[in-house]
């Protein structure tokens, strides 16, 4: 067989799974409460690893390049399809809260307080321009906000905590603040 015709077959094997790399929903990222975390697939059928319970924290990493409003608009009604709510968050790799509260929720800890929340999480280092054409400015981070029905930032957010072991303790009622607020 022709070096040609080894490549096309090896091109048309490995086709489907370079095109579910392309994806363009957000892919997620469960807790598995062992401190790792299990990757859904790339259209949200479940998880590869644990499956997941309907009644824990989720949280999604945004994809690159899009438009933020239409990823959440969109993402709001899939969510509001499984009788979950919805939160967009802002922050950063560096950012202390931020590593507190992930930290929290790779272990499970937020699991009870927010049973069928689900979390579209952006790096303001990575995505800060398009967050902010879409309306999630804010002064600090981490920045959680609820989203209106076309994806946009509404007032209903927080914004910033304190440094140390007590950045979830102080972050966790003002997010249930502004989930319960109408």
């Amino acid at each position: 067989m022709s070096r040609s015709l080894v490549w096309l077959f090896a091109v048309a094997a490995l086709a489907p799974a370079l095109a579910a790399g392309c994806s363009k929903s957000p892919s997620e990222v469960v807790p598995d409460h062992a401190g790792t975390t299990a990757a859904a697939d790339s259209k949200g059928a479940g998880p590869v690893g644990p499956m997941l319970a309907d009644d824990q924290l989720r949280l999604l990493t945004a994809p690159a390049g899009d438009d933020v409003a239409e990823i959440i608009k969109a993402e709001r009604a899939r969510q509001a399809a499984l009788g979950r709510s919805l939160l967009v968050y802002a922050g950063a790799k560096w950012c202390e809260p931020c590593q507190h509260f992930h930290k929290a929720a790779a272990a499970g800890k937020l699991d009870q307080a927010f049973p069928k929340l689900t979390i579209v999480e952006f790096d303001v280092d990575v995505d800060g321009d398009r967050l902010r054409r879409a309306g999630y400015r804010s002064q600090f981070i981490p920045l959680f906000v609820v989203p209106d029905e076309n994806g946009r930032a509404t007032d209903r957010r927080v914004e910033g905590s304190v440094k140390g072991d007590g950045a979830v303790d102080e972050i966790v009622p003002r997010l249930k603040r502004i989930l319960s607020s109408s």
